[in-house]
């Protein structure tokens, strides 16, 4: 934001930034908090591509880093193609006619480098064939009518245009201060362009577009979606804030740190009381996994044996080295209606007989979860598992199985 805003307007963001992307569910959204430094240098390095004044070489030069990063963000999460068709049209609005070709060829082959990339490491280990399955069709067939049907009637208002819409906007109240001075920068644009470059204000418009569509393409169904509207939301806020308001040039200062303070105070007033994320399903909980990963290792769970954690509590599978019996681990795949190889993915992984079992709350569970197969794998841990240890922690309990035959 300096070297395409003002200084104000880059103290303003870097203040409100953390506290906006931290509070808001982002500190259980590892995927999104590292997508979006990626999106933000992408849209960084398109401004530097269409900067007027720019010498040739550099804008062709940013036009491919600006690929390299919106491809890089892809790779994090899909939902990055649009933003990456809002950098592509930016690059057509400000381009240079001349060298359109170019700035487009660049730029696409930017974008193309990362997967290209994580293709070949694929490739060469021998698991492309998996690799496309699971990141390009299974993700694809995540819409389809069966597995939107798997959610049940309850959840079926949520895939309608009203649905969405409403998924979208209505959570985003915490961020009503920056809806407000996002709508204050469109409606002063004439006082704004005095002091603010135009320019700016155009890309986070479109930047702004394109992660809100990201968001509905995504339902809206979690709260932490909505880190993605945040940094263009911030770029149109801090331009009012630091350079719309009619205030005395003695006391701009005053109006600065005042709006600093309504904007922090507010976030928190709207969001108290989800500051954090504190819903215990989406954060997890950490200390009583790793309580279940000692555990386990105290029973005698070494990295040969299979262990298979049903529901919540993934991360002991890293904390205690071992591995899944399946293919399929992921409770999306075990527990809801998702398209796999495998015509019964939990029955592969049941039938394999892993020597521990690890249960969370059976009585809690998510909403692509059937509580059917729930009960399934209940069932069939009664007849051949015994209960060997109960972790009851904070947010969570989980119950250690282990196989007697």
């Amino acid at each position: 934001m300096r070297a395409n805003g003002t200084q104000r307007a880059a103290l303003w963001i870097a203040v409100l930034y953390p506290v906006y992307t931290l509070t808001l569910a982002g500190t259980v959204t590892s995927a999104m908090m590292l997508q979006l430094p990626l999106l933000i240098l992408a849209f960084a390095a398109v401004l530097a591509a269409v900067r007027e004044g720019e010498e040739p070489e550099k804008r062709l030069r940013q036009a491919f880093i600006a690929g390299l990063f919106v491809g890089a963000a892809g790779m994090v999460k899909q939902t990055a193609i649009f933003e990456a068709a809002a950098v592509f049209t930016l690059l057509c609005i400000y381009g240079e006619r001349r060298r359109l070709l170019a700035l487009g060829g660049l730029f696409v082959l930017g974008a193309g480098l990362p997967a290209a990339a994580f293709s070949l490491y694929f490739l060469a280990a021998g698991h492309f064939r998996e690799m496309f399955e699971a990141v390009v069709v299974l993700a694809a067939q995540r819409t389809s009518p069966d597995v939107l049907a798997g959610y049940g009637p309850a959840a079926a208002y949520n895939f309608t245009i009203l649905g969405s819409l409403e998924n979208t906007f209505l959570p985003s109240a915490p961020l009503i201060f920056l809806w407000g001075g996002a709508a204050f920068a469109v409606l002063r644009l004439k006082r704004l362009r005095q002091a603010f470059p135009v320019r700016v204000l155009v890309v986070a418009g479109l930047w702004l577009v394109a992660s809100l569509v990201g968001v509905m393409a995504g339902r809206g169904l979690c709260t932490y979606y909505l880190l993605a509207i945040v940094p263009p939301l911030l770029v149109l806020a801090a331009a009012f804030f630091s350079h719309g308001l009619e205030v005395a040039p003695r006391n701009r200062q005053l109006a600065l740190v005042l709006s600093l303070m309504a904007a922090a105070l507010s976030m928190i007033y709207v969001d108290h009381h989800d500051l954090f994320s504190p819903n215990a399903f989406l954060a997890g909980d950490f200390p009583a996994t790793r309580q279940v990963s000692r555990k386990l290792l105290d029973l005698g769970l070494t990295p040969v044996d299979r262990l298979l954690v049903l529901n919540r509590g993934l991360a002991v599978y890293t904390e205690t080295g071992a591995l899944p019996p399946s293919p399929y681990f992921h409770p999306t795949q075990l527990l809801g209606i998702f398209h796999t190889p495998s015509p019964d993915p939990l029955g592969e992984a049941l039938n394999a007989n892993p020597r521990f079992i690890v249960i969370a709350d059976p009585q809690v569970w998510h909403i692509t979860e059937q509580r059917s197969r729930i009960d399934r794998a209940l069932d069939y841990v009664g007849k051949h598992y015994r209960a060997a240890a109960a972790i009851t922690g904070a947010r969570d309990s989980y119950t250690i199985y282990e196989y007697v035959g």
